[in-house]
């Protein structure tokens, strides 16, 4: 039923389009979207350098979500998670996170923690019942182009 896998090349155009579509919702760095090449040029530089670990999430064998891991700092990674909009509300971003987090530390060890819109409770509560604890708030100013934003975040910890 629920299955999570190592990312593919063959995953690069649902992860592009369902990367496209959190940006949109979430207007969380930038407010357009990426080209394909973009995308396809930032994959390639992250997996070779091992940045990035990805996680592509299927249920009934249809590819619905992914998990992200980025490193930041030797041992610290920030983690991400997204599904299609009509696979949310049904436990399954729970579900996700919690065989992320397993592969995750199956192979990797370190500090992994999340950055989540404050207005995003329903996230906020998925990542805190995954042993995620929430440190603080924070007010971050992103400036893309011309435009400054000014985003709410609440930071959260994972607790072993």
């Amino acid at each position: 039923m629920y299955k999570l896998k190592n990312f593919k090349s063959k995953n690069k155009v649902f992860l592009f389009k369902l990367y496209n579509q959190s940006i949109l919702e979430k207007k969380f760095y930038k407010n357009n979207t990426i080209s394909l090449d973009e995308h396809k040029n930032w994959l390639k530089q992250n997996l070779i350098k091992r940045n990035v670990i990805i996680y592509i999430f299927y249920y009934n064998k249809k590819e619905i979500g992914y998990s992200r891991f980025s490193k930041h700092r030797k041992f610290k990674y920030s983690v991400s998670i997204a599904l299609i909009e009509k696979y949310r509300n049904k436990g399954l971003g729970n579900k996700l996170l919690e065989l992320s987090l397993k592969n995750f530390f199956r192979k990797n060890k370190g500090q992994v923690f999340a950055y989540i819109k404050n207005k995003n409770s329903k996230s906020i509560n998925i990542f805190k019942k995954n042993n995620f604890v929430k440190i603080s708030k924070k007010v971050f100013y992103i400036k893309t182009g011309k435009n400054i934003f000014l985003k709410n975040f609440s930071f959260l910890v994972y607790k072993k």
